[in-house]
């Protein structure tokens, strides 16, 4: 993985398709619905959700923010 920047931006790409899937199925547009979120009104499903993928924004703050994560992903 060292030197290598394709692990993280794999991660941004997943997370990406994971919160898009998320979001759709939870409003009814696709199915099967398997993560889906309950709520009221879309405003209420998509907050819902939001705060479900905080934890993985911190991952990508962590991954692209500090000098040396992009120092270890840095080709040498």
């Amino acid at each position: 993985m060292r030197g290598n920047n394709r692990g993280r931006w794999g991660y941004v790409v997943t997370q990406v398709i994971v919160l898009a899937y998320m979001l759709m199925a939870s409003v009814g547009w696709i199915y099967p619905e398997i993560f889906s979120i309950p709520g009221e009104t879309n405003a209420e499903i998509i907050h819902h959700t939001l705060l479900q993928k905080v934890p993985d924004v911190l991952v990508l703050l962590l991954l692209f923010v500090p000098a040396s994560s992009r120092a270890f992903f840095r080709a040498r």
